[in-house]
């Protein structure tokens, strides 16, 4: 970096954590190695510097593989993925899933999406079934990604559990009375009601009786007791009390992680949708950093898609889309990149990087 950058560690607050994870980000989508340095632990395309944060990935893995590796197994497997919206929980069990079928000569899943909110009634449910029992007849691991399952259905939060109980115990699904076998299948739940496992769990541990009863009439405790791995997944928003000068040591940790979690989608996501020999702006690459996204990691491909120029030897803020159509999806902390973009100036950092 820059001949005066060293006195920039002297510097408090959250200027220096972002200027370190924006050195590196450049680095990355630029020469490829601005990774380099750090330990990363990944299964697959997901990447931390945290190896407590890959323990449940870990574990979800080896529950999915030794699932698939076993024919015996003919009741669907059970999972439960927690996380604000667009925080990559569907992408999570896709990367799981790749990285298993890479053992296999064909890859043995097929992967299907229902939003709950979008049912008008249980048996919904059974007819989203019918094309999972062709995938089992066909030889695949159908991996069915059941979104927003604890939504309101019968003027009730979580009234849909109930009509998953006889395919979760006994891997069956009822027409008019009918059972119809389900065979090997991944049932994933990705919760939209409660962002994490704890939360689920304080609905067990409530003091009211009512509650209480409402609670197992919902059969939310047989739910859970047949969930056989769950994933909780942080999110990427960054809370304005992190970018205060204020901010404490721990909050500024957690900025940095939450910082290069945005790195590792920007650059994985540019290499997807950009053209990868084209030069990226630091100015480009601010923006998208400390963004206020709406959806997460969603928002982020939306916009870096939505920018796309194929034809550019050189992306910057020009050709990232306008504010009034990226508004959907994000919003631009202007005074914050402006504050940044004087550090680097002061501290000659702009004709470095």
């Amino acid at each position: 970096v820059g001949p005066d950058s060293g006195s920039i560690d002297m510097m408090h607050g959250p200027i220096p954590v972002i200027l370190d994870v924006l050195h590196h980000l450049k680095e990355e989508v630029s020469w490829k190695k601005g990774f380099e340095e750090f330990r990363l632990f990944h299964v697959g395309n997901l990447r931390t510097t945290d190896p407590a944060e890959l323990d449940p990935v870990i574990t979800l893995q080896n529950v999915m593989d030794s699932y698939v590796s076993k024919e015996t197994f003919q009741r669907p497997l059970c999972i439960g993925v927690f996380g604000p919206p667009g925080s990559g929980k569907s992408f999570s069990v896709k990367e799981v899933s790749r990285v298993i079928s890479k053992k296999f000569a064909l890859n043995p899943f097929e992967f299907y999406e229902f939003n709950m909110t979008q049912f008008s009634g249980p048996e919904e449910i059974n007819s989203a079934i019918e094309p999972i029992r062709a995938s089992v007849a066909k030889g695949k691991v159908p991996i069915v990604f059941w979104d927003e399952f604890d939504c309101r259905y019968d003027n009730h939060e979580f009234g849909y559990l109930r009509y998953f109980l006889p395919s979760m115990q006994d891997g069956v699904t009822y027409v008019h009375g009918t059972p119809y076998y389900i065979g090997r299948s991944i049932f994933v739940f990705a919760g939209g009601v409660k962002s994490n496992w704890a939360g689920m769990e304080e609905l067990l541990n409530q003091k009211d009786a009512q509650a209480i009863q409402l609670v197992k009439t919902l059969k939310i405790p047989d739910f859970m007791s047949r969930l056989r791995a769950v994933l909780d997944i942080d999110g990427i928003a960054i809370d304005d009390e992190l970018l205060q000068e204020s901010a404490s040591e721990e909050q500024l940790e957690d900025l940095h992680r939450i910082l290069l979690k945005r790195a590792f989608i920007i650059a994985h996501q540019m290499d997807t949708h950009w053209k990868k020999a084209a030069r990226k702006t630091s100015g480009l690459l601010l923006r998208l950093l400390l963004a206020k996204y709406k959806f997460g990691a969603r928002s982020i491909e939306a916009v870096i898609e939505a920018s796309s120029a194929s034809d550019r030897l050189v992306y910057g803020l020009p050709e990232l889309i306008a504010p009034s159509a990226a508004r959907i999806h994000a919003d631009w902390r202007i005074e914050l990149e402006r504050e940044v973009d004087m550090v680097r100036k002061d501290y000659n950092l702009r004709a470095v990087w």
